[in-house]
């Protein structure tokens, strides 16, 4: 379950205490494309401040959570699902020898294993080492069950469950690809940087794959709708563009953001915002197809603009608004 296990650093740094102020966005080309985040350091400054979060209720807080909550509902997916399939992989073989599949039980973590026993009969349960268990509720689950969990979730595939972690989500998932189309749609709350977020979003679009000759190629074009709201009186409207390509190590990821919000009686409207940015085996390529720009709109005033820079460990992208940049993402530069 080594997939799971990596993956769990990500779902338990959504928490309440999380310190997440340096972010570093990692892109796994077998989750097609989607950002996961990890505390890494932070990138150049450029002689102007980096608010790299802001604490919640802060203009700051408020304008990051509005260009980044569209990807973070991504992110759960890519977790969610992952996470869900690799704990059924894992009950089964160690239930039955992978004869039928296993959707209750526990798998206790112990150590770099986990361990299966049975109970609860409701829910396939993993008890971390640390923190509060996850339950999954599984209520449909198809597709290739001879390959990695990662590559299940890329292939056709129907997964239907509920994800539920005390103090941290409680999320209702259906993924489905099958014929060239695939979506997904997510509703639930979870907890980020100290802020309950209640999503209601789904997205549709297009994929093709092939591999001939050696080379392994996958493209996928998805539009992603609906809303994500919070405790604090956030409400947004997502509309949002993605487009991913990967032939063999090489990844192209393209987003394009038109998305509405209001808090703290401002209303904010991103105008193009386009994210552009290639990786060679999950490390920035800085070349000719690298584009950030757009423009951020408070209450129909222009107060932004995206940009990115780069040093010789990390590239920020960021939206500058006045004298401060609000770091969006930060991604880790591969030394020699």
């Amino acid at each position: 379950m080594r997939m799971m296990l990596v993956l769990t650093l990500i779902l338990a740094a959504c928490g309440a205490d999380d310190d997440d102020n340096n972010t570093v966005i990692v892109v796994n080309a077998d989750s097609g494309g989607e950002v996961n985040s990890t505390n890494q350091g932070p990138g150049g400054s450029g002689g102007t401040n980096v608010v790299a979060n802001g604490e919640p209720g802060t203009r700051a807080f408020d304008i990051r959570a509005g260009i980044t909550a569209p990807a973070s509902a991504r992110q759960l997916r890519d977790e969610i699902r992952v996470i869900g399939v690799s704990a059924v992989f894992e009950a089964t073989n160690q239930a039955n020898g992978g004869q039928q599949l296993v959707f209750t039980g526990t798998l206790t973590q112990q150590g770099q294993q986990f361990v299966y026993s049975t109970g609860p009969s409701d829910s396939l349960r993993i008890v971390w080492s640390e923190g509060a268990p996850t339950d999954f509720y599984f209520t449909a689950l198809d597709g290739d069950f001879n390959v990695s969990p990662d590559r299940f979730v890329q292939r056709t595939h129907n997964i239907q469950l509920r994800a539920a972690r005390e103090g941290l989500l409680d999320m209702t998932l259906n993924s489905q690809k099958q014929s060239g189309q695939e979506g997904f749609s997510l509703q639930g709350w979870a907890n980020l940087q100290g802020v309950r977020f209640q999503f209601n979003v789904n997205e549709t679009g297009t994929y093709r794959s092939s591999s001939d000759f050696g080379a392994a190629e996958y493209e996928s074009e998805t539009n992603l709708t609906g809303t994500v709201t919070a405790d604090n009186g956030y409400e947004q409207e997502v509309q949002e563009y993605f487009r991913f390509e990967l032939v063999n190590d090489v990844t192209n990821d393209d987003r394009i953001s038109n998305s509405t919000w209001t808090a703290n009686g401002k209303r904010y409207q991103l105008d193009n915002l386009r994210v552009r940015f290639e990786q060679i085996r999950g490390y920035p390529n800085v070349n000719d197809y690298w584009l950030i720009e757009g423009n951020l709109y408070e209450d129909d005033v222009l107060i932004g603009q995206a940009g990115w820079e780069a040093n010789d460990l990390f590239i920020s992208i960021f939206m500058l608004v006045g004298d401060e940049k609000i770091e969006l993402y930060n991604f880790q530069r591969l030394q020699d």
